[in-house]
């Protein structure tokens, strides 16, 4: 009686180790699925921002042509203006 008694609370030890053990790895997941949580809304915010340069990309270098023709047709007026006297 008194192994059978000895042999139940073992058990039950053993039981309630292992009950601690699983805790502590649902723990461990939890937290394991709340990175992976943050790690992909980084990944999309970072897919965002990368969308959102491309298009400023495309913009600076649209305003830098416009900013060349500008330029170019300036020059073509300073030169018409420059004869224009003598040719009046």
């Amino acid at each position: 009686m008194m192994n059978a008694s000895a042999n139940i609370d073992e058990k039950i030890r053993q039981l309630s180790n292992t009950n601690d053990e699983l805790q502590n790895m649902e723990i461990s997941v939890r937290d394991l699925k709340d990175s992976v949580s943050d790690v992909s809304n980084r990944y999309s915010r970072l897919e965002q921002k990368h969308e959102v340069l491309d298009r400023v990309n495309k913009d600076v270098d649209a305003a830098f042509e416009n900013l060349k023709n500008l330029e170019d047709r300036l020059k073509d007026c300073e030169r018409q203006s420059s004869t224009l006297p003598d040719e009046i």
